[in-house]
């Protein structure tokens, strides 16, 4: 899949890479976004935010598959190899979430 997506406040867009043209965007979070990733395969896409919700989300849908709640704010997100696992980073931790 050639998909890239980006985020505003609390909305996630997702474009085609191929044509330029916009797929789809959702609302997905109550506080700000901090950070997003796809993964290796575009299907899934992980979102955090700073209230320290951890989304995971179906791309072509927008369907929310799983949500974490941190006690903090999450800064980063990065998907493993495997394409399913990620990374979370927060202020002074890294956690794995499957």
């Amino acid at each position: 899949a050639q998909i890239v997506a980006a985020a505003t406040r609390n909305e996630i867009w997702v474009a085609s890479s191929r044509t330029g043209r916009w797929i789809r965007s959702y609302a997905t979070h109550e506080a700000p976004i901090g950070s997003i990733a796809l993964n290796a395969s575009g299907d899934l896409l992980c979102s955090i935010s700073f209230d320290g919700a951890v989304k995971l989300h179906h791309v072509s849908t927008g369907t929310e598959l799983s949500r974490s709640n941190l006690s903090r704010g999450a800064t980063e997100v990065v998907f493993h190899p495997n394409g399913r696992s990620v990374l979370v980073a927060r202020e002074s931790r890294v956690d794995w979430l499957d």
